[in-house]
């Protein structure tokens, strides 16, 4: 039996894999990742406050995709453990029927 928490964590996953696939979320996240990249390359080697925070920036782009991916690979996980629960009892059940 699958709880309300295992639900939920697999609904985000679900919700968050179609985001990490969708096309013009990932042309999003192309499109800053250039444009702070630019702007790290146009910066003046002096200064290198404004560096550091455009790459904190770059970071934090980095660490939004990488979020999303956790939820999805925490979906994953609860999916095979609930498919290993599955087979197991499966297996008892059968094992008691011979």
């Amino acid at each position: 039996m699958v709880d309300l928490v295992e639900k939920t964590a697999i609904n985000r996953a679900v919700k968050a894999q179609a985001l990490l696939e969708d096309p013009e979320l990932q042309e999003a996240f192309s499109a800053v990742r250039e444009a702070l990249l630019k702007r790290i390359e146009e910066c003046p080697i002096r200064d290198r406050e404004g560096v550091h925070e455009l790459k904190l920036q770059l970071k934090l782009l980095s660490d939004v995709r990488a979020n999303l991916q956790s939820v999805v690979n925490t979906g994953k996980v609860i999916e095979y453990r609930i498919t290993m629960l599955e087979r197991a009892k499966k297996g008892v059940s059968n094992a008691f029927r011979r």
